[in-house]
């Protein structure tokens, strides 16, 4: 939601990647979707390169370059999905990040959450959704889509085991 409400900021410029439902899994799609938004968005004159390592210095320099024009937030949802077919590695996502510039990731447990947690950045853990949120959750998402559950399918989304993870009940409810 947070991504939906701050999209079209004008003071801030939002580019979310939801990895999960990329077209092509890799760091690399990630990198060149992320540089080209920038360019385009923020009218950056910068070549987009199309090798590994000039995707990988891009990514340092690209954003440095946006900052001097606009706050950033990089978002980048669901990382492990980036990862599914090779070893985690981070090598192309700064460490450090110029003023101006956040990236905020959502992950799953494991390795590649264990890499995140070895850079100097804030954590923000969250708490499995409670039967009360999921309903209200539920509710909220289809209202905005015209949509409504009966009694006994909502009671079945609420004490659905998987419905605590947000994620998952959001791709429920849009099916």
């Amino acid at each position: 939601r947070w991504v939906r409400d701050h999209s079209h900021d004008q003071e801030c410029c939002v580019i979310p990647y939801f990895a999960g439902n990329a077209a092509q899994p890799g760091w690399e799609a990630l990198c060149r979707y992320f540089l080209r938004e920038l360019k385009r968005r923020l009218s950056l004159d910068y070549p987009l390169p199309e090798d590994r390592e000039g995707l990988r210095r891009s990514m340092f320099i690209l954003p440095r370059m946006a900052a001097k024009k606009s706050r950033v937030v990089l978002v980048i949802d669901e990382i492990e999905a980036l990862f599914s077919q090779q070893i985690p590695e981070l090598s192309w996502l700064p460490a450090e990040l110029p003023e101006g510039v956040s990236i905020v990731v959502t992950a799953g447990a494991g390795q590649l959450v264990d890499l995140l947690r070895k850079r100097p950045h804030r954590e923000i853990s969250l708490k499995a959704l409670t039967p009360g949120e999921i309903g209200h959750i539920s509710q909220t998402y289809l209202a905005a889509h015209a949509k409504t559950l009966g009694s006994h399918h909502s009671e079945m989304v609420c004490t659905s085991p998987q419905a605590v993870n947000p994620l998952f009940l959001i791709t429920l409810l849009s099916e």
